[in-house]
């Protein structure tokens, strides 16, 4: 699905953990057509995405008379993948100790139907929610895309605002899922994705209303972890500058090759902010940003955005199209002295939030959050 291509959290695709507990069994039996003995493969499904599934299976069987089954035991419930020799599709699906039956064609293995467990009704249901945004949301970026080819710059702008109105919807009603499915494996991940999509407050309560076994699941943690103790921005770092600490002091160049001196916006509330081109949430997130720096920069506000792109080329194009009205700076291209960002792996958009006197009030703050503490901050004088 394209709305979530950023809004990603990599525990959506991880590979499972292993634990120190006992691990759960699991049965699977499958009918498949246009597959006859020809093996079938199980793995995770991060494996599926990079396709190593057959590489690095943790099972396999030959589908004998249509029919095949697949039987062992894995660390704890997950999201798995099966394929098909010499087939290029996969289905994923969440795998608990509950007994799955799966009807497919190896052609067109991603429309296979899985039953059996509530798990697998719950993924099914949630697709159901979400088909008609989903096939809204695609017609919407190929219309994005033929206006672009076009040189069509209203009709691009008219699809791309209709892309973020359409990934808040899914975003909400993922959300509402959550919330009346909080005993759903499907729940869990999909609230991992979410973690960067919604305002953390509401994150922090979706994840406190999940079933107390899915809060002890490994994703589950991690996402306590992030919620109740957010790591530094940046990974690289150990002596990362904490909240309540003056930011260091930068020198960067901006998109125009002009000097960029942190330190020359002390006496203004700064938001940094984390992104990178083609991530249709930070996109969205640039939509709020406009709004709030529209209304807030004649008060001491400003905004310097940090993308993460390699690619200059890209990067000026992206920011031709979003016509960002702050400074603009590449990761790749600031000093070897400590800098603050987010590591490897986490999601973006991801803001920073600093004071007038340039010490950091808040990490990770967005929607919401980011509006109450700005107005707090800008109502101090």
């Amino acid at each position: 699905m394209k709305s979530f291509i950023c809004l990603f959290l990599f525990l959506w695709i991880t590979t499972p953990v292993v634990a120190q507990q006992q691990k759960v069994p699991y049965l699977i039996t499958g009918q498949v057509t246009h597959a006859e003995g020809k093996k079938v493969f199980l793995t995770s499904k991060r494996s599926a995405f990079a396709r190593q599934g057959r590489q690095q299976a943790i099972d396999s069987t030959v589908v004998q008379n249509g029919a095949f089954t697949l039987k062992g035991a894995i660390p704890e419930p997950h999201y798995y993948a099966i394929l098909v020799e010499d087939k290029p599709y996969f289905k994923a699906f969440p795998l608990d100790s509950v007994p799955l039956r799966i009807r497919a064609n190896a052609d067109s293995l991603a429309q296979a139907l899985v039953t059996g467990s509530p798990n697998a009704t719950h993924e099914r249901v949630l697709a159901y929610i979400l088909r008609e945004y989903d096939a809204k949301l695609n017609a919407s970026y190929r219309r994005a895309q033929e206006a672009r080819k076009n040189g069509d710059t209203l009709a691009h702008w008219r699809a791309s605002l209709e892309n973020r109105g359409l990934a808040w919807q899914i975003n909400e009603e993922t959300a509402d899922f959550i919330r009346t499915y909080p005993e759903s494996l499907v729940s869990l991940f999909n609230l991992a994705a979410l973690i960067d999509k919604l305002p953390r407050p509401e994150v922090l309560e979706l994840w406190k209303a999940l079933a107390p076994h899915w809060q002890q699941h490994s994703v589950g943690k991690a996402l306590r972890e992030e919620l109740f103790f957010p790591k530094p921005l940046h990974a690289g770092r150990s002596s990362a500058t904490p909240v309540g600490q003056a930011a260091p002091d930068l020198s960067l160049v901006n998109s125009k090759g002009e000097p960029v001196d942190l330190a020359s916006f002390r006496g203004k509330v700064v938001l940094i902010t984390y992104w990178a081109s083609g991530c249709e949430s930070c996109r969205a997130e640039h939509t709020r940003l406009k709004t709030l720096y529209g209304q807030y920069v004649g008060k001491g506000f400003e905004i310097v955005s940090v993308s993460l792109d390699r690619n200059r080329k890209a990067w000026l194009a992206t920011l031709r199209r979003e016509a960002l009205p702050w400074q603009q700076v590449m990761r790749k291209d600031l000093p070897r002295q400590p800098v603050e960002g987010p590591p490897l792996g986490q999601a973006v958009p991801i803001n920073m939030l600093l004071d007038r006197e340039g010490r950091i009030v808040r990490k990770g703050v967005h929607g919401s959050a980011l509006e109450t503490s700005l107005a707090s901050l800008l109502a101090l004088d």
